[in-house]
C-alpha cells in the first residue's frame, strides 16, 4: 500500500500547486505581484505632473479608430477573440483553442490635466473578459473607449504640443510625457476589483489535509 499512498500525496500536492498557479494567473493576468502591490498603494499623479520615473495614472481611454466587441457591441480600442472547440477527454469536456484574432489601435488616456499617447502593441494590458467559461467557444478581452484605466509605467518628459487647436484648453495639449518600456494599461481601478494575493485557503487546505492524510497512511501502512 506504500506506493499508491504516496502517489496519492503527490497528486494532491499537485492538485494543490495547481490551484494556487490558476489562482494566480487569473488574479494577476499580465502584471507582476509586485505592480499588483504598487497598483493599490500608489497615489494618482495627474499627468501633468509627471516628471518622470515609475508612477500611477489614472484616466479615460480615447481612441479614434475603434472595434465592435463580440459579446456588448461596445466600441474597443483593443479586442482580442479567441475561437475554441469543446472536446471531450478522458478528464472530461475541454476547450480546445482553434485561432485567435486581435485588433489593437493606437489610443490616449487622458484625465482632467492632459493625455498620454499608449502604444497597444507595446503595453502590457489587462483585458476585461467574457466567455471563459467551459461551454462558450469564443472568449473575448477587451478594452473599451472611453473606460477608466489606470497606467502603471515608467515615463520620462518629452515635451508638451498642441493636439486639436480648437479643443477646449484642459484637452488640446498633450501631456509632455512619453510612457517608457512596457506599461501596464488595467480596467482594476476599484479597490474591491484590485488583485488578490492571498491564497484561496479553501481549496489550499483542501489539497494539503488530501495530502497529509495520504503521506500518513502511507507511513502508517510501513
Amino acid at each position: 500500500m506504500f506506493g499508491p499512498m504516496i502517489v496519492g500525496a503527490a497528486v494532491a500536492g499537485a492538485a494543490g500547486v495547481m490551484s494556487l498557479v490558476n489562482h494566480y494567473r487569473g488574479q494577476l493576468g499580465p502584471m507582476s505581484a509586485r505592480e499588483a502591490r504598487l497598483l493599490a498603494s500608489m497615489p494618482i499623479t495627474p499627468i501633468a505632473q509627471a516628471r518622470g520615473g515609475l508612477i500611477k495614472i489614472a484616466g479615460r481611454v480615447v481612441g479614434s479608430v475603434t472595434e465592435r466587441s463580440y459579446y456588448h457591441r461596445v466600441p474597443c480600442v483593443a479586442l482580442q477573440l479567441d475561437h475554441y472547440e469543446v472536446r471531450d477527454s478522458v478528464n472530461g469536456p475541454q476547450r480546445m483553442l482553434l485561432r485567435s484574432e486581435k485588433k489593437l489601435h493606437p489610443f490616449f488616456v487622458e484625465d482632467e490635466t492632459g493625455r498620454v499617447a499608449v502604444d497597444p502593441s507595446n503595453a502590457r494590458i489587462d483585458y476585461v473578459r467574457d466567455g471563459t467559461d467551459l461551454e462558450s467557444t469564443i472568449e473575448e478581452s477587451r478594452l473599451v473607449n472611453g473606460d477608466k484605466v489606470f497606467i502603471l509605467a515608467e515615463v520620462r518628459r518629452s515635451g508638451p504640443r498642441v493636439v486639436h487647436p480648437m479643443r477646449h484648453a484642459q484637452n488640446n495639449i498633450e501631456s509632455g510625457i512619453e510612457l517608457v518600456g512596457s506599461p501596464l494599461v488595467t480596467w482594476r481601478t476599484e479597490p474591491e476589483v484590485y488583485p488578490k494575493l492571498s491564497p484561496p485557503t479553501g481549496g489550499v487546505l483542501l489539497s494539503a489535509m488530501s495530502a497529509a492524510c495520504a503521506a500518513l497512511g502511507a507511513v502508517l501502512d510501513l
